[in-house]
């Protein structure tokens, strides 16, 4: 079984490594199976870091142990819905919520993949932590627009880095 989580990751926090975490503790040690992070590109945002294999890089940096081949993390810019068509074994999207305006947007999105247009496609909703609630790659990046060290926190060691040497100058 593949686990397949999607976004932006723009920047990458700490409510993705816990969502790569979870998914990983479900389908990688609970099932034997692998989890294929896709970093992609949401045309509707400004993004902050525009190359997504940076994104990617830092992402694997992050939570893909040295020889860990079940965590494959990757730039990826096309349709989630074109990768899933791609692979050889079973796979399900794993998506977080946080609120239940989450709720709404991934459930509408599920739907959407699992229309009878495509092979069924099921999507598995995981929690996030509830500390983890307010976190979102918007907050950041306003937090790094106006270089504020509270960015710190809510971010990876790698990412921090990133963002320090590249916007706080």
């Amino acid at each position: 079984m593949i686990a397949i989580i999607a976004g932006s990751f723009d920047p990458p926090h700490m409510g993705h490594i816990d969502l790569i975490e979870q998914a990983t503790r479900l389908f990688v040690d609970g099932c034997g199976g692998t989890v294929h992070v896709l970093v992609g590109v949401n045309t509707q945002k400004q993004r902050l870091i525009t190359d997504a294999n940076i994104v990617a890089r830092l992402i694997r940096n992050e939570v893909v142990p040295s020889v860990d081949e079940n965590i494959v993390v990757t730039a990826w810019l096309r349709t989630v819905v074109e990768y899933y068509e791609q692979l050889e074994d079973e796979a399900v999207i794993v998506r977080s919520l946080r609120t239940s305006n989450d709720c709404n947007a991934e459930l509408a999105a599920a739907w959407v993949n699992n229309s009878p247009l495509r092979p069924i496609i099921q999507t598995v909703l995981l929690p996030c932590e509830p500390a983890m609630t307010h976190l979102s790659s918007s907050l950041v990046r306003e937090l790094v627009f106006w270089k504020s060290p509270a960015a710190k926190d809510l971010v990876p060691g790698s990412v921090w880095r990133y963002l320090k040497e590249h916007f706080y100058g």
